[in-house]
């Protein structure tokens, strides 16, 4: 395998690595996918120097865990018609600024005026926002997904602080079946039930409300055998760590140009009311990207 040494400018901050990226001795040290998220990570990595093999073609999409199910239709739909409660949780994402996004309340509304909520907090303190200040909106309701584009009408302080913003034109909203997979991409540990003196790094790429696609260098079982999974799931700058018991439904050995890895599609068991909402949230961050 041929390698060409990567620059400064070749990786992008924040963004997935479209190839794997290994060390002078053509050790596999990032899979392609893998986000670097910080300046200071990347310098760290290119000081023993960065390399990648021009010949690599990323391998075709199989299928994950589960049956193969019809790709989820976006719709327009009105705002009203969601069906949203006062106190109900919405995710706001602040346009022009990081993909950060705060979860803020909604106090109520007035049907194609102005929607109220509370403003987003960081470190316990309120973030400024200003009057014509652009924004994201996602939440969910049922079984569904919605989106909307939205700016800050006003911004009141008294008798409390909260916001309102425009009345979204139109929202787009998508059915959330419980098999619909979202690539997740997220770094945990595995080990098998009974035994966690050995865990093993993995990769889990793919995620539904009731499994996961995990990737690991290493064995870990036969169908039936059951595993427990080590993961840190971020939520609006903070960060739960969850481990659920899963069982193995399928699995394979893909060979590829960074060697040898196993596959694993796994089911989620008995998974504790905590657990089931932090998964949940990793599914929700995933799944429905609209700007």
């Amino acid at each position: 395998m041929d390698l060409n040494p990567l620059r400064k400018d070749d990786i992008e901050i924040g963004k997935p690595l479209p190839w794997p990226v290994y060390d002078s001795k053509k050790n596999l040290l990032l899979k392609d996918g893998f986000v670097i998220e910080t300046q200071s990570q990347l310098d760290t990595l290119l000081v023993s120097g960065l390399y990648r093999n021009p010949a690599w073609v990323k391998p075709a999409q199989t299928e994950k865990f589960g049956e193969k199910d019809e790709p989820s239709k976006i719709e327009i739909v009105s705002f009203a018609s969601i069906n949203l409660q006062v106190g109900d949780v919405l995710q706001m994402q602040i346009s022009g600024e990081n993909e950060q996004r705060y979860g803020v309340r909604l106090i109520g509304y007035v049907e194609k005026k102005s929607l109220l909520v509370t403003p987003p907090v960081q470190n316990e303190s309120v973030i400024l926002m200003r009057a014509g200040q652009g924004v994201v909106v996602r939440c969910f309701s049922g079984k569904n997904a919605y989106a909307f584009t939205s700016s800050v009408l006003r911004v009141s302080n008294t008798p409390y602080p909260y916001l309102h913003l425009t009345y979204p034109i139109e929202v787009r909203g998508m059915k959330v079946r419980k098999s619909t997979r979202v690539r997740a991409h997220v770094i945990g540990s595995v080990w098998r039930e009974g035994d966690p003196s050995k865990k093993f790094p993995c990769i889990i790429d793919d995620i539904s409300f009731s499994g996961a696609q995990v990737n690991c260098a290493s064995p870990l079982g036969e169908i039936g055998d059951m595993l427990k999974l080590y993961l840190r799931i971020s939520n609006q700058g903070s960060a739960v760590y969850v481990s659920p018991s899963v069982m193995i439904r399928r699995s394979s050995e893909v060979e590829s140009a960074e060697g040898g890895k196993y596959s694993y599609g796994v089911e989620f068991h008995n998974l504790e009311q905590t657990e089931s909402f932090a998964l949940q949230v990793l599914v929700y961050q995933n799944l429905f990207e609209l700007s």
